[in-house]
């Protein structure tokens, strides 16, 4: 449980870095980077409890 926790802190940082990227650049990449780690992290308890059953 620490360890999503960790990994949806560092996703949030790295969706807020590249939010402020995009709006100096206009480069999206890093934001969709991190949005998907964020989606993965968020996800992965209900993919957990589905294998476990």
């Amino acid at each position: 449980m620490f360890a999503k926790t960790i990994i949806t802190v560092l996703a949030l940082g790295i969706t807020i870095v590249g939010l402020l990227y995009f709006f100096n650049t206009g480069d999206y990449f890093v934001f969709a980077i991190g949005m998907a780690i964020y989606f993965l992290a968020t996800i992965s308890g209900s993919i957990c409890k589905r294998f476990n059953r």
